[in-house]
């Protein structure tokens, strides 16, 4: 029996709200799965286990739950209903096949007129309803641009893609065009327009686009952003993209889909392997190497020769002594300090 917990993103959050939940306790869950998200009062979380096996929990979308203490069981065998109860006192095996709709969902199901039996999902989460509603009546809009050299599309529009989107306003280097987006069709911060879902990329580059920023950060899933460098830089540029007020030696060496932020310090002979977004105010020491897809988070402190490896997530105000390798694919909680 596996116990899972939420770790501790930030200093201040003692609970997290879960916002998302993929699978109904019971079910069975492969490896590398992202099985629920969470929000913290600074970002929204996804949580992928690394083991296989059935999954059970209590909680709903919505509930606030303790960090750092159990809050769902992963088991290498089925449990029975003794078990169960045993295992998740105030737990109803029932409920394990029930379809269960989140309050936010049923109002858009609501004012929708939309038949529940639309839907093949057991848990029906605000998400999917606007998924669903996108699908049905939202075509990929008309794009008439003709596409310069220099313009860029963001994808993305939320908190991380603002961060984007403030160094591409202060830059000459590019011409933002507008956005792509999975779900969102409007933006209420920069009045961007927008250019269809993620599919409609293809459409985009063959009216000749030529530029893109990927604007998601994929906090807790960076095998995900991973996975989208990899598709689209075959087809389209991402540019490096540099905050003004950020420090880099000259020395360092930065490839290409980098995102570095305002504030951060990039020592001497550093090394950045493409995708590694280097975020507000963290410091990369000199000689260090940070490999493909990793995400230094704000006030992260890097000793010299540090290396960190592929798609690892270095937490806000955590320090990394001199000299140490963190593996790929690993988190360093926030404020921790790795000697």
């Amino acid at each position: 029996m596996i116990n899972i917990k939420i770790p501790k993103q930030n200093a201040s959050d003692d609970d997290v709200i879960i916002s998302d939940i993929f699978f109904k306790s019971g079910e069975y869950v492969d490896e590398d799965t992202i099985i629920f998200e969470y929000e913290t009062s600074k970002a929204n979380f996804e949580f992928e286990i690394v083991d296989s096996g059935f999954l059970y929990f209590n909680f709903s979308v919505g509930d606030s739950v303790r960090v750092q203490t159990n809050v769902a069981y992963l088991s290498e065998t089925e449990l029975n209903s003794d078990e169960i109860k045993k295992l998740l006192p105030s737990s109803d095996e029932t409920n394990f096949s029930e379809k269960n709709i989140t309050k936010k969902a049923l109002k858009l199901i609501n004012e929708n007129s939309i038949d529940v039996k639309e839907f093949k999902e057991d848990l029906i989460t605000e998400k999917v309803v606007k998924e669903f509603l996108r699908k049905i009546s939202k075509k990929e809009p008309t794009v008439n641009i003709n596409f310069k050299k220099n313009d860029i599309v963001i994808m993305g529009i939320g908190g991380h893609a603002s961060m984007c989107i403030d160094i591409l306003l202060e830059q000459n280097e590019f011409n933002l065009v507008g956005f792509i987006d999975k779900i969102e069709t409007s933006d209420k911060k920069h009045n961007l327009n927008y250019l269809g879902s993620l599919e409609n990329l293809d459409k985009l580059i063959s009216l000749g686009l030529k530029n893109l920023i990927i604007g998601v950060a994929f906090s807790g899933n960076l095998k995900k952003r991973e996975k989208y460098y990899d598709e689209y830089s075959k087809k389209i540029n991402i540019p490096t993209i540099i905050h003004k007020k950020s420090i880099i030696e000259n020395s360092a060496k930065i490839n290409e889909g980098c995102q570095i932020m305002a504030g951060a310090i990039i020592g001497s002979h550093v090394t950045i392997a493409s995708n590694c977004i280097i975020n507000c105010g963290s410091v990369v020491s000199h000689d260090s190497t940070i490999k493909k897809s990793s995400h230094i988070t704000p006030g992260a402190i890097l000793a010299g020769n540090v290396t960190i490896g592929r798609r690892c997530t270095i937490g806000m105000g955590s320090t990394v002594y001199l000299g140490l390798e963190i593996y790929d694919d690993n988190t360093i909680n926030n404020g921790a300090n790795i000697n």
